[in-house]
């Protein structure tokens, strides 16, 4: 019996749709490089799902699965895929990075050398000729002369052309197996390209020995910035406009946005993966992106989130190869789309996800972003305004006389770019900021420590040895001061001994362990007078710091037999 003809019908059926394309996508860029590489080369057309990834997501994924190991891959990918790909790894900045374009020359060969060799000498003929000209020395033997002269380090593919591959230190310290061998790698590209075809390499070798290579570098980093500006890696001068901060007032006078991600035909372009599926989970942001998929199409946010993304990694001067690092990028920018949207997106006192959506819908994520940032920013610039009319600065203290927890609040403002001092609750001691109660937290540290700082200001403390008194903290400072006035210590001496240390906090102490009410009360009274200000005055301000104070003062010594104590284990107190 005849096998029945399929119509053209029936055999398009077949064919992944976009959005099969799509769901393929987004599952291999959840998987690690094992996993993603066979599953990839499992699909019923494993060319076009590779093709069909975009350009960013492809160099993410080839590193993702190893550049040796992914050769199958790099054999698939399309000629714009090849390009970015070269872009984005054989540049070290504003130049040419000559071991990585060694390597990746010889490692796209190694993928597909019937296609790349043609490819580099007809569709990258700068870069070849860059290549030859950092790494060959030609020179062209007459018809009388002996080709001993040249030397055994030479060689020749016609005996006219002798050629000898040029010293470069930056390969002795270069890793990867591709330059195991430098000068075979060399000799076997010199050797495909010539076989590829002889008059053209020639061309391209003659084309080598007469390069100016500022010039070429020159056009070949403009070509290359525009071409990466379309996948939102501006210019470094460009790039860093994202953290140039924006108040309320600014943003509502922005523009509306004008963003797609569709070609010409009207279809969306592939959404890069591993930015949109890197984007938290929790947090406004997320919820907002819940509200816009339940309600049309996500895509095209994603696609501005990978470029936002992009953008601040181009201003971090970071190069991005793993998971891990897009990873890092995407919550720093959903946290202060979080902090923006927090701050703008209130409806009768509450952050509703509507109108979070609405404002993503209204604004580019990059102006939301930079209202964010303005947000942490203004801290940096309060602590800095404070900092240089100071009466800790003013004294020649250190950070370290705020303590562990102030310290690392103010460490992390007075920074180029500021972070938030996490100190460890999430893992780390450093973080950006990541939501509204981060900034109002940091907020609250510094209107704490200039509150505390004007306190100190208005105390007489000029006949005390402060600037020279070593491991001297706020803490121990008005502690050490109100011990020795409560044991009738005087004189300008920022000590006290072991023995009077030891009556002052049995005085202090209940049976129970706790700060005394009269003991708190004297301490206030005290700094009430020594600042000539009311008792409540310094009260309604610092209420809060001296209760954490006492509080810690229980925890130190409130189980502790004062008449015991050991001076090397004082923390709180200046001990002689």
């Amino acid at each position: 019996m005849a096998e029945k003809k399929r119509t053209p019908t029936e055999k398009v059926q077949h064919l992944p749709t976009r959005q099969d394309l799509e769901r393929a996508r987004r599952d291999i860029s959840r998987l690690a490089g094992e996993q993603a590489l066979a599953r990839i080369l499992d699909a019923p057309l494993p060319a076009t799902l590779v093709q069909s990834f975009d350009e960013v997501d492809f160099h993410l994924l080839i590193h993702e699965i190893g550049p040796t190991d992914a050769l199958p891959v790099l054999a698939l990918a399309s000629d714009r895929q090849i390009q970015y790909l070269l872009d984005a790894e054989t540049w070290q900045w504003d130049r040419f990075d000559n071991v990585a374009l060694t390597r990746w020359m010889a490692i796209l060969v190694q993928a597909d050398p019937g296609r790349m060799i043609p490819y580099l000498a007809r569709r990258q003929p700068e870069l070849v000729e860059h290549f030859l000209w950092r790494n060959i020395e030609t020179r062209v033997r007459q018809h009388d002369q002996d080709p001993s002269e040249f030397g055994d380090d030479s060689f020749t593919l016609d005996d006219v052309f002798y050629l000898r591959i040029l010293k470069d230190p930056s390969f002795d310290a270069a890793e990867g197996d591709a330059l195991a061998d430098r000068d075979q790698l060399i000799r076997d590209l010199i050797k495909r390209l010539s076989d590829y075809d002889y008059p053209y390499f020639r061309d391209l070798l003659i084309a080598s020995t007469n390069l100016i290579p500022a010039e070429q570098e020159e056009e070949a980093l403009r070509q290359r910035t525009a071409r990466l500006a379309e996948k939102g890696f501006l210019p470094f001068e460009e790039a860093v406009g994202i953290y140039q901060p924006l108040n309320a007032d600014q943003f509502r006078a922005r523009g509306r946005k004008h963003f797609t991600w569709k070609d010409d035909t009207g279809l969306h372009l592939p959404v890069p993966c591993y930015a949109a599926s890197a984007i938290p989970n929790q947090g406004i942001f997320a919820e907002a992106l819940a509200r816009i998929a339940a309600g049309g199409d996500l895509a095209p946010v994603e696609a501005e989130f990978a470029g936002l993304c992009n953008r601040i990694a181009v201003a971090d001067r970071l190069i991005v190869h793993r998971r891990g690092e897009i990873d890092a990028l995407a919550r720093k920018a959903s946290g202060y789309l979080d902090i923006a949207l927090e701050m703008m997106a209130r409806v009768h006192g509450r952050v509703e996800a509507d109108a979070a959506a609405a404002l993503i819908g209204r604004h580019t994520l990059d102006d939301i972003f930079r209202v964010g940032y303005g947000a942490a920013l203004n801290l940096k610039w309060m602590a800095e305004n404070w900092q240089r009319q100071s009466w800790y600065r003013r004294q020649g203290l250190k950070l370290a006389f705020w303590d562990e927890a102030w310290m690392g609040v103010l460490g992390g403002l007075l920074i180029k770019r500021p972070l938030f001092f996490d100190n460890y609750s999430t893992g780390v001691l450093y973080r950006e900021f990541a939501s509204l109660e981060d900034v109002h937290q940091s907020r609250r540290a510094i209107e704490n420590i200039m509150a505390l700082d004007a306190l100190l200001d208005r105390m007489d403390l000029c006949g005390h040895p402060i600037g020279k008194t070593r491991g001297l903290t706020w803490k121990s400072l008005l502690l050490t001061l109100w011990a020795r006035e409560c044991t009738g210590g005087g004189g300008t001496q920022l000590t006290i001994g072991i023995g009077a240390l030891g009556e002052f906090l049995a005085v202090l102490k209940t049976a129970r362990g706790r700060i005394s009410t009269a003991g708190r009360r004297n301490f206030l009274q005290w700094l009430a007078k020594r600042s000539r200000q009311p008792a409540e005055a310094v009260s309604e301000v610092l209420a809060a710091v001296f209760e954490a104070l006492f509080q810690e003062l229980e925890a130190e010594y409130g189980r502790v037999d004062t008449r015991r104590l050991d001076k090397r284990l004082v923390r709180l107190f200046l001990v002689v």
